[in-house]
Order: C-alpha cells, then sequence, then structure tokens
C-alpha cells in the first residue's frame, strides 16, 4: 500500500513539474510574429522618416526565449539593424527589448 501511494506522489509530482515547464515554452512562430509587429511598431513610431523594416534570422536561446535580428531603414540613408529578445515571463505573457542597436549612415 506504502509503494501505491509512493508511486501515485512521484507520478503526480512529474505531472505537475511538466506542466509548470510547459507554461514557460515561447512558441518560435509566436516569437517571429510578435517581433515583426514590434518593429513595424517602432518604424512607425518614427513617422514618415522610416523608410522600411525587415525582421530577419530568429534562434531559439533557451525554451522560453527566441531572439530575433531585424533592422529598420530611413529615408535618410541611415538603418539600424538589432537584435530583439521575445522571452515568455511566469503569467504567460511575452517580453521583448531591443538588445545590442547599431545604427549607420550609407
Amino acid at each position: 500500500m506504502k509503494l501505491r501511494i509512493v508511486l501515485l506522489s512521484l507520478v503526480a509530482v512529474l505531472l505537475f513539474g511538466t506542466a509548470a515547464e510547459a507554461s514557460h515554452f515561447l512558441p518560435f512562430g509566436q516569437a517571429r510574429r510578435l517581433s515583426k509587429v514590434w518593429t513595424r511598431e517602432a518604424c512607425e513610431a518614427r513617422g514618415p522618416s522610416c523608410a522600411s523594416w525587415k525582421v530577419g534570422h530568429c534562434a531559439r536561446i533557451a525554451q522560453e526565449r527566441v531572439d530575433c535580428v531585424a533592422a529598420v531603414a530611413f529615408h535618410s540613408g541611415e538603418f539600424c539593424v538589432f537584435i530583439l529578445e521575445n522571452r515568455a515571463t511566469d503569467n504567460g505573457d511575452v517580453h521583448q527589448r531591443r538588445r545590442h542597436l547599431r545604427c549607420e549612415h550609407v
């Protein structure tokens, strides 16, 4: 009887641990879509000076994090490239931040 209780407890712990771990997983497609929305909104926020934007390569860094390379080009000839970090939070939201901004004038 004690063995049965121990086994059931172990199964419950494993199932609970798997469910908690899965809630922090960030799907790759969702991160890429959110990166496109963030980059488009950043371009639109600059007004008519923004000529175009693009989200390029994305890579999974961890199960809860996907980073994407993005670029914004301006009519002045300037373009900026950066990494957009997408991270799943404990409450199911996605936190985004821009990293490694590099701007150059062509």
